[in-house]
């Protein structure tokens, strides 16, 4: 419901800066609205676009799920440098993301809101979920 009433409200926007037009003119006469305003409308288009945010997510769930099996897929152990290993590059990889891409409050809350829930559908403990959620937030 909030993003259906935010596009409305964007599209009422671009019509507005789009199609600014003084009453005698005609629909022929119709101009498009400067590059500065266009340049605003992505720039707020782009702080709403956590696509690659979700997309790394879910990376970093399916490792996760790697690392840590949930309790009714536990398998052989992961030798221990290999286990130190494997998770100290997962969190060099979430650290080089998070300043490569500069993510902003939005952004950070879809990427963990999405580790949240793809854990919890795999199966994995509240607990582990939410120790787990804490660890990331100051990495990000």
């Amino acid at each position: 419901m909030i993003i259906f009433a935010k596009l409305i409200a964007f599209s009422w926007y671009l019509d507005l800066m789009l199609h600014k037009s003084e009453p005698s003119q005609t629909s022929e006469d119709v101009t498009f609205a400067d590059p500065e305003n266009i340049r605003s409308i992505n720039m707020i288009l782009d702080w709403f676009n956590a696509g690659e945010a979700v997309l790394f997510a879910q990376e970093i769930v399916r490792e996760i799920n790697r690392l840590f099996p949930p309790l009714e897929r536990k398998g052989r152990a992961i030798p221990k440098k290999e286990y130190q290993r494997r998770f100290g590059s997962m969190i060099v990889r979430i650290g080089t993301f998070s300043q490569k891409h500069k993510l902003n409050i939005y952004k950070k809350a879809k990427l963990l809101n999405t580790i949240k829930w793809e854990l919890k559908d795999a199966g994995h403990q509240e607990t582990f979920i939410s120790e787990f959620i804490s660890f990331l937030t100051p990495l990000l």
